[in-house]
């Protein structure tokens, strides 16, 4: 094996174990949205009608395969966001709350967020 060989081999466990990754942290957010559900593996096998063969229990597990239709399935059951699901990032997400709740504080954090800005760029 050559050197390029070598990175190669290396480059494509990298992508392989990220994608493991991703899809396990897709897998991680759809068993959280199903348990905010109130919904237990064998519900949610049932609604699927998916009884016999692939459980929702094999899916969670990594064990079968989650397309793309059965995440859109689940995301539907579980009234959770797709875009949640994938990446984690809530996409109805609004800080005016937030802002609302520090109040009088928050031109103290704005100041306080502008000079550390300023100090990481040197200015």
């Amino acid at each position: 094996m050559n050197e390029t060989t070598n990175c190669i081999e290396i480059s494509l466990k990298r992508i392989e174990l990220t994608r493991e990754k991703d899809v396990r942290s897709i897998l991680d957010r759809l068993i959280v949205a199903r348990k905010a559900a109130g919904l237990s593996q064998g519900q949610v096998s049932k609604i699927l009608g998916r009884a016999n063969g692939i459980t929702v229990s094999h899916i969670e597990t990594g064990r079968d395969r989650l397309t793309m239709e059965l995440f859109l399935e689940l995301c539907q059951i579980y009234h959770c966001s797709e875009v949640w699901a994938l990446t984690g990032v809530n996409p109805n997400f609004d800080p005016q709350p937030i802002i609302e709740i520090l109040g009088e504080h928050y031109a103290d954090l704005d100041k306080v967020l502008s000079l550390m800005t300023m100090m990481k760029s040197g200015d």
